[in-house]
């Protein structure tokens, strides 16, 4: 209409669309089990119990991933979840550290000698040919570690391995036990009187009685046991 007010104008504006809303983070507990190598790890995704964000994707990551036999048992681990924007929330899960591989037991055989006592002992270290575990520190232990004259010859033992974590194997080792000690011979002088007809006859027990052994009385003999005139 001619009208000097009349008309329409435009201008832009530079708009900044920021997210300033951080993500929730949800973690959940995890059991994780160690490797013949004695190690375990962990993704970050089998922790993350359904953290969600207002803008979709998300970024996760954990303290710590990689465990090993010092880690047996419960461990506190953070999870951080970071959205495109930068923003970010941290939950924490339990993540228990498991060790279900038994050792490997390995047995090798071993000879002891009876002491002057009639006895002899071993140990688990004797018999033990090499066990093996995927984590250090096992425990040695035998069914039988000591011997007498009775146990003379081969004898099978079983050696058990345990680890920390209670697995255990066993396997069976032969125990050859001898008696290398000599008896002592202890001989006695003695007078004996012939008979009526001039005969005499002595006994073991008469010379050497007082012989000893570790293994209980010897068996003793006489160059010669009869005598005449």
């Amino acid at each position: 209409d001619g009208s000097p007010n009349s008309g329409s104008g435009s201008c832009m504006a530079m708009v900044t669309v920021e997210d300033l809303l951080p993500p929730q983070a949800e973690c959940t507990d995890v059991t994780v089990q160690l490797d013949e190598n004695g190690t375990a790890f962990l993704p970050s995704f089998n922790v993350d119990g359904g953290s969600s964000d207002n803008c979709g994707t998300l970024d996760l990551a954990l303290s710590q991933s990689s465990f090993d036999c010092t880690h047996l048992g419960e461990n506190a681990v953070d999870m951080i979840v970071s959205d495109g924007s930068n923003n970010q929330d941290t939950c924490t899960a339990t993540i228990t550290v498991e060790d279900v591989i038994s050792p490997v037991a390995v047995c090798q055989p071993f000879s002891v000698s009876l002491d002057s006592t009639g006895f002899a002992s071993i140990t688990a270290d004797n018999v033990d040919g090499g066990s093996t575990d995927n984590c250090p520190g096992v425990s040695l232990m035998l069914n039988q570690s000591t011997f007498d004259c009775g146990d003379i010859g081969t004898n099978t033992v079983t050696l058990t391995v345990t680890d920390a974590s209670n697995n255990s194997d066993a396997c069976q080792a032969t125990v050859t036990v001898t008696d290398d000690l000599p008896p002592q011979a202890l001989c006695a002088d003695i007078s004996v009187a012939l008979d009526s007809i001039g005969q005499a006859m002595i006994t073991t027990d008469l010379i050497g009685g007082a012989s000893t052994d570790n293994c209980g009385a010897p068996d003793l003999s006489l160059s010669q046991a009869d005598f005449d005139c």
